[in-house]
């Protein structure tokens, strides 16, 4: 079996889903899969998906003829999409060739082309086309439940072809020093004090003013620190939140580079609010699973989507969009360095069952199954 997946979009990228995609192709490489990485020619440096996600260079980065107009809107974007695929056409495929694709305007183009393809759904995009797209892909990945449970509620009808599959993280992340000294030094962090840690963008519906808030409600010797975000969002959040001392708003990182940002960390907190479904029900965070093989503490959000993957037994519950309690939950952890380790150890456990290399492996036995 072969593997093109194909991804109209600008790689490397500061955003997650660059992440999710790398580790993937990379997984199912290792899986013993030919996968090539199928990308539009005008994006630069291509080579550098390797460095950049920290991947082996086990698949093969293929550039598409097709320039990237996607700043002219929507109409930009169907353009690019289209532009993308014709050029796709023109490759040789063998008969054993699955394709691999997020994007629902490339699933569709599939689907009329009657092109094997396997469809990864990340959020609520139902429209007069879903039905068709699911019924003609070989196997539908839903990233939640809750994702998967809103495509119900349209009419869709489950049938054997459909799963629901978490994101994952990288096996090196259980091999990381826990020398916080060293970590902090190459982060440029104080090696005194204690720091609550938070990574990612700062888009609203990550729940970043509500950690910024408990600021004024925890212990004076904490440092609060921001990894991510956009330029636009940066200058925002330091706007509201950078004069207070305590607060470091850092921006965005390397992706190379975030693992001594997170293991300078005494807690991760992973805020997400409750306001916004994508939050709520569709997200499966990254940043949830590579804490998890950290072995730092986590407080995150009660929501329908983090439960998905963790309980109890394994990272501290706060209510979301509550900065009082989350001061509560942060307060409380440092107080009590045994629940703590016990959470740490939990979570490190249920983290070995979600790696890119396993999730790689169900969707290739779940794919043998229909081709």
């Amino acid at each position: 079996m072969k593997i093109l997946y194909l991804a109209n979009i600008r790689i490397p990228t500061e955003k997650a889903h660059g992440i999710q995609i790398a580790k993937m192709v990379a997984a199912f490489a290792e899986n013993g899969i030919d996968t090539t990485l199928l990308v539009p020619s005008a994006n630069k440096n291509t080579d550098d998906v390797y460095t950049y996600y920290n991947v082996p260079r086990n698949f093969k980065v293929q550039t598409l003829s097709a320039p990237r107009v996607v700043n002219y809107g929507p109409i930009g974007f169907t353009l690019s999409t289209i532009l993308f695929f014709i050029s796709f056409l023109f490759l040789k495929r063998s008969t054993d060739t699955v394709v691999f694709v997020r994007d629902v305007y490339l699933a569709l183009l599939l689907a009329l082309f009657s092109i094997p393809f396997v469809i990864e759904i990340h959020q609520d995009f139902y429209n007069r086309f879903s039905a068709y797209i699911l019924k003609k892909a070989l196997l539908v990945i839903f990233i939640t439940k809750g994702v998967k449970d809103k495509f119900i509620s349209h009419g869709i009808q489950e049938v054997d072809n459909m799963v629901v599959l978490p994101d994952a993280v990288g096996e090196e992340r259980f091999n990381l020093s826990q020398n916080k000294n060293m970590h902090r030094e190459k982060a440029g962090l104080p090696q005194d004090g204690r720091i609550v840690l938070y990574s990612g963008h700062l888009y609203p519906w990550k729940g970043v003013d509500t950690l910024a808030e408990t600021i004024s409600k925890i212990p004076d010797d904490v440092l609060l620190v921001f990894v991510g975000g956009t330029p636009e969002d940066v200058a925002r959040f330091r706007k509201q939140y950078g004069d207070n001392p305590r607060i470091k708003i850092l921006g965005h990182k390397p992706y190379a580079e975030m693992a001594h940002y997170k293991q300078s960390a005494d807690i991760l907190v992973i805020p997400n609010s409750a306001k916004f479904d994508i939050s709520k029900t569709y997200t499966s965070p990254l940043k949830l699973f590579s804490a998890m093989a950290s072995e730092i503490p986590i407080i995150v959000s009660d929501l329908p989507s983090i439960r998905e993957v963790v309980d109890e037994s394994m990272v501290l519950f706060f209510t979301p969009d509550d900065s009082d309690d989350l001061a509560k939950k942060i307060t409380f952890l440092f107080k009590n360095p045994e629940v703590a380790k016990q959470l740490t150890q939990n979570a490190v456990t249920e983290a070995r069952k979600h790696t890119w290399k396993s999730r790689a492996a169900t969707i290739k036995a779940r794919i043998v199954d229909y081709i």
